[in-house]
């Protein structure tokens, strides 16, 4: 189980690492001039493209600059991602952790 930003970049460099957004309390879905509105695939789960040390690229070309310690959460397995820098998670980017399975 994922606990700490440490151990949440260790679990990006594992072949397979999966993230997939299921909550953006940035975005209004109900609002047609939002940038992702149309944009189904913001939903769909993303494979790590490239890790760095301040960040992540995944293989759809975007990338998840890593928040500092105390602006994140864990619990099971989600992470979430405190979107005021403040601490106060009343406003949240909230990311499924998962391992992509490949056969053969």
């Amino acid at each position: 189980m994922i606990t700490t930003l440490a151990a949440f970049k260790r679990f990006l460099a594992e072949p397979g690492a999966t993230v997939q957004v299921i909550r953006n309390d940035w975005t209004d879905p109900l609002k047609t001039s939002h940038p992702i509105k149309g944009r189904p695939e913001y939903w769909d789960a993303k494979q790590v493209a490239r890790l760095q040390s301040n960040g992540v690229q995944f293989t759809t070309g975007s990338w998840l600059t890593f928040p500092k310690a105390n602006q994140v959460r864990f619990e099971g397995d989600t992470m979430a991602v405190c979107l005021q820098q403040d601490g106060t998670f009343s406003a949240v980017l909230v990311y499924r952790l998962s391992h992509v399975v490949k056969e053969g």
